[in-house]
C-alpha cells in the first residue's frame, strides 16, 4: 500500500482501535467491509488504501495497520474523487457523498444513520427513544461507533439525503414530495409514474429510476 499521501495527514487524522465485537449485519457502514479503493487527488497523484464511510460519523475511514482512521475537512478539500468497488465519492459540502448520477444532471447520494441504545425503562414496560438516543455517547467515546459490529441490542437506521444539481443549482431533497417540487411542470406525471411503478423512497434505485424518467420526459 501506498502511505505517501497518509504520510502527509496522519497528523490531523483521528486514530480509533479497530475491535472485533460480536457479529451483527453492519447497517451503518456504507460496505460490508473495508475495500480497496483509488483516491484520485486534485493534483493529479493517485493513491490506495482500504477504505469505508461511516454513516453514523458521517466520515470517510481508512484501515492503517490495525487502526481506523478518518480523513478530516482540510485533508478532504485535496481529494478529487474516492473510487470504491466501481463507485465514485466526492467531496461535498464538508463530507463525502455518492456520485448516483453523472449525466446533463448529477445525483449525489449523503448517507446518515442513527443509533439508537437499548430503551431505559420508563414505566408500563414502555422505553423512551428520546432518552436513548442521548446514550449513544456511550459507544461514541470508547470507539464503538467505528467498528464494523456494534452491539446487538443497538437499533441502527440508516437513511439518505439527495442532492440534485440541475442547470448548476444545487439542491437536497429527504422524500418524494420534497423531489415532486424540483418539478413543478410535470408533477400529475410524477404521482401517476410513483404510483403505477410503487416506488418508494428508502430504495435508491427507485429514485434513480424515476429522475431517469422525469429527466426524459
Amino acid at each position: 500500500m501506498k502511505h505517501l499521501f497518509f504520510l502527509v495527514i496522519l497528523s490531523s487524522l483521528t486514530s480509533i482501535s479497530f475491535s472485533q465485537e460480536k457479529e451483527i449485519e453492519v447497517l451503518h457502514y456504507v460496505f460490508p467491509e473495508f475495500t480497496q479503493g483509488t483516491v484520485l487527488m486534485k493534483n493529479g497523484k493517485i493513491n490506495k488504501a482500504k477504505v469505508n464511510y461511516n454513516s453514523i460519523t458521517e466520515e470517510m475511514l481508512f484501515q492503517d495497520r490495525g487502526n481506523v482512521m478518518a480523513i478530516g475537512r482540510d485533508e478532504m478539500k485535496q481529494i478529487d474523487t474516492i473510487f470504491i468497488s466501481e463507485r465514485k465519492f466526492i467531496p461535498l459540502n464538508q463530507k463525502f457523498v455518492e456520485l448516483v448520477i453523472q449525466s446533463d444532471i448529477e445525483l449525489f447520494a449523503e448517507y446518515k444513520c442513527k443509533v439508537i441504545p437499548p430503551g431505559k425503562d420508563v414505566g408500563l414496560g414502555g422505553t423512551t427513544e428520546t432518552t436513548a438516543v442521548k446514550n449513544v455517547s456511550a459507544i461514541n467515546s470508547s470507539g464503538r461507533l467505528y467498528d464494523l459490529n456494534l452491539p446487538d441490542d443497538y437499533d441502527v437506521k440508516p437513511y439518505t439525503f439527495y442532492w440534485l444539481k440541475n442547470e448548476g443549482k444545487l439542491k437536497k431533497f429527504t422524500n418524494l414530495k420534497q423531489l415532486m417540487k424540483l418539478y413543478p411542470e410535470k408533477k400529475e406525471l410524477f404521482k401517476a409514474y410513483v404510483k403505477q411503478n410503487d416506488l418508494e423512497y428508502n430504495e435508491q434505485e427507485n429514485i434513480v429510476e424515476l429522475i431517469n424518467y422525469m429527466e426524459s420526459i
